[in-house]
């Protein structure tokens, strides 16, 4: 576990950044922990890519619509996929996805 302050960077998205040794106001200001702190800022933003909300008012909030607890995708009102047959992919446009059939079910590609 990458530990914030050393000079390693970040080892995110590979690995959660830690903090153990904290700085107290005795301490002067090291090089490393702005930088470290950058290549974090940076390794989250990479990871999640340019406006990974989308069309949603947070991150949260488009994984909620993607996902729900069972592991499916929830289908809106609007939905209209034709029937399941092997190798159809099909547009979702109310909730903005592909998906692809296996011939019984379908999954989204995300």
């Amino acid at each position: 576990m990458p530990e914030i302050g050393s000079g390693g960077g970040s080892g995110y998205p590979a690995a959660i950044d830690s903090d153990a040794t904290l700085e107290t106001n005795a301490d002067y200001a090291r090089i490393q922990v702005p930088n470290d702190l950058a290549a974090c800022i940076v390794a989250i933003e990479t990871e999640l890519g340019i406006a990974p909300s989308g069309g949603y008012a947070t991150v949260v909030a488009r994984l909620d619509t993607l996902s729900n607890t069972s592991g499916g995708v929830p289908r809106g009102a609007n939905s209209a996929r034709p029937a399941a047959s092997a190798g159809t992919f099909y547009l979702s446009t109310d909730l903005g996805i592909f998906e692809y059939s296996d011939g019984t079910n379908w999954f989204p590609i995300l």
